[in-house]
């Protein structure tokens, strides 16, 4: 195997793990919940009582506690997706610097069609998400559809699809 042609397949190889490694990254990120940019002030939040408060039968004080490690864990989780984010486009660009022409083609072609099969499946988990976010509201009554899409603003962030606001 010629010098060039390891080269060629270490790249790929690096290329593959670095965009497996984002896809990653990115859909545990995801599942992470999204906290609104400003709350409003709730005098009874339904989501006091979520299996995990009941379970351990938390006080107010150790709830209180418990969300602000979490949140703290997720606003760290966020930044440091950001950061692997910016350590990819590093690495891209040091890899385009040292590419010939035709080898920065075949890169950029690799990354366009990564760019679009990862929209893509995004497209089909958001989908997924919002018809079964639909098909629940459809089952639930006035009270009961108004505490879901608070749980959802809340758990998932404002937008949570087009589902939610038809109902």
């Amino acid at each position: 195997m010629t010098k060039t042609r390891r080269f060629e397949l270490l790249l790929i190889i690096v290329t593959v793990l670095s965009l497996g490694a984002g896809l990653m990254a990115g859909l545990l990120t995801s599942r992470l919940p999204a906290t609104p940019a400003t709350q409003p002030a709730v005098v009874s939040n339904p989501l006091d009582h979520t299996p995990l408060v009941e379970e351990l039968n938390l006080s107010t004080q150790q709830r209180d506690q418990m969300k602000q490690i979490w949140e703290t864990a997720k606003t760290s989780a966020v930044g440091t997706y950001t950061n692997a984010e910016k350590l990819q486009k590093g690495r891209d660009d040091a890899i385009l610097k040292i590419l010939t022409e035709e080898q920065k083609a075949q890169f950029e072609k690799i990354a366009r069609d990564y760019a679009d099969r990862y929209n893509q499946l995004q497209s089909e988990r958001n989908k997924v998400f919002n018809d079964a976010v639909e098909r629940t509201l459809s089952l639930l009554n006035d009270t009961q559809k108004e505490k879901y899409r608070e749980i959802l603003r809340t758990h998932v962030g404002a937008s949570v699809g087009s589902a939610a606001a038809k109902y």
